[in-house]
């Protein structure tokens, strides 16, 4: 039979079953607790995890919703500049479209011209316009106008001229003879035919044209196709 500490003696086994019952008690007592804390803990664990979730699926939301948002506010810009390149598209296409009304000089325009081309009475010049093109033809007549009027010699043509000019100019242009305007005789009057031409916005800039063609002493004006639109 086994022996244990205290076996033999009544006292002993007493004390010693006392003891024990006691620990069981506390045994069980931290087992319970350890129980509880567990199942606390692990009802905070499960807490806190689906805090977590829960957080990360707000941030994940919100990012999306921002996503959105700037999606939503590109897309808005794009379809803005979009509408306002098709208002410049159609404006343009309906200014193309639209018969142009063909040049004319304004009476003010001509009556300057007159008061600062009277100043070279009997200077002779002769008007020129591009094969074919109507328009100018009627711009090169208003301009014969003017040169009858300041009293300028326009010799027996009674018409514009009209000649095929390879590259087609455009707009207003003077020229006068090469070999005059290389040996440095510019006459004043082409320099104040040309200088009131860009006072008036008839012509860009001061520019003058030379060809050994025009004779010595004349003045050529040549009326080139309109100006482009824009």
């Amino acid at each position: 039979m086994a022996s244990f500490p205290g076996w033999s003696s009544l006292e002993s086994v007493a004390r010693i079953h006392a003891w024990l019952e006691i620990t069981g008690i506390i045994v069980l007592a931290l087992l319970l607790l350890s129980q509880g804390l567990a199942f606390t803990y692990g009802a905070r664990k499960d807490v806190l995890t689906a805090t977590a979730e829960l957080a990360n699926t707000e941030r994940l939301r919100k990012e999306v919703a921002d996503s959105e948002a700037r999606h939503k506010t590109k897309e808005a810009e794009l379809q803005q500049q979009l509408f306002q390149t098709d208002m410049q598209l159609e404006r343009k296409i309906a200014s193309l479209e639209a018969p142009q009304a063909p040049r004319h000089l304004s009476s003010d325009q001509q009556q300057t011209l007159v008061k600062a081309l009277s100043a070279f009475k009997g200077q002779k010049i002769t008007t020129t316009a591009i094969i074919g093109d109507d328009e100018g033809d009627i711009f090169a007549r208003d301009f014969q106008t003017v040169f009858a009027s300041a009293g300028w010699d326009q010799g027996t043509h009674e018409r514009v001229e009209h000649q095929f000019i390879s590259p087609t100019p455009v707009g207003v242009m003077v020229a006068m003879n090469e070999g005059e305007a290389d040996a440095g005789r510019i006459m004043p009057s082409v320099e104040t035919l040309i200088s009131v031409l860009q006072q008036l916005g008839i012509t860009a800039r001061a520019e003058l044209l030379v060809n050994p063609q025009v004779p010595v002493g004349e003045i050529n004006l040549i009326i080139g196709n309109r100006q482009p639109a824009p």
